[in-house]
């Protein structure tokens, strides 16, 4: 990857965004997602990124940068990013945080169960 021929795929697609998704879990609680995919009929791999933070701080445009203040919180990757390269990016709040149901319950197996089910 270090090489001066290395760059990233070719921009293909628009994006649709859908804002606070409801995903129902198998015991009734519901996790909040945004999603983020190519504007195209078709069927695209997903990356799926779960965290109990701000949906809107996710999903915030990067700057061209390093790692900074300005886009350091941003944990989930940039959706722009992967919807226009033909991947779907589903960024969503695990049970208790933002506006999923539920209890917090961090890095236990109902969070694991969670995010098989969200895919």
């Amino acid at each position: 990857m270090i090489t001066k021929k290395w760059r990233t795929s070719e921009r293909k697609y628009g994006i649709i965004i859908e804002r606070h998704v409801s995903v129902p879990m198998s015991d009734g609680v519901i996790i909040d997602a945004d999603v983020f995919r190519p504007n195209d009929g078709g069927r695209f791999p997903a990356i799926l990124c779960v965290h109990p933070y701000d949906n809107a701080l996710q999903s915030a445009p990067l700057m061209p940068h390093g790692f900074a203040v300005g886009n350091g919180m941003l944990e989930a990757g940039d959706p722009n990013f992967f919807a226009r390269r033909g991947y779907a990016h589903i960024i969503a709040n695990v049970r208790g945080s933002g506006r999923s149901g539920g209890y917090l319950d961090l890095f236990q197996p109902r969070e694991a169960q969670d995010s098989c089910e969200i895919i």
